[in-house]
């Protein structure tokens, strides 16, 4: 499970190949990532919390934005017309990165 984490992090576009998550903040947490408490609504965070949602990515789904909301009581979800990583023309256009 954890490799296909990974695998889906990984960005093959550029060369060498390199992740666009940071390994080394994920490495030294994972006794705090393996402690999370698996049962929906066990520890929730009242705080405000925000999702951010890509319509072509299959992350947040309407199957998991209910236990999401279970852990997250106060979170509220934005939609962009994007994929997983937030890509999208709406962000920025063509002519500002020159």
């Amino acid at each position: 499970m954890t490799r296909a984490f990974l695998l889906t992090n990984l960005d093959t576009a550029s060369q060498p190949f390199k992740f666009q998550v940071p390994l080394d903040i994920i490495g030294s947490s994972i006794p705090d990532l393996g402690g999370f408490p698996h049962k929906p609504g066990e520890r929730p965070w009242h705080g405000k919390t925000l999702f951010v949602k890509g319509t072509k990515s299959k992350y947040i789904n309407k199957n998991n934005i209910p236990i999401a909301k279970e852990f997250f009581p106060s979170m509220s979800l934005e939609t962009l017309d994007a994929g997983h990583w937030g890509t999208c023309g709406c962000l920025y256009s063509k002519e500002s990165t020159n």
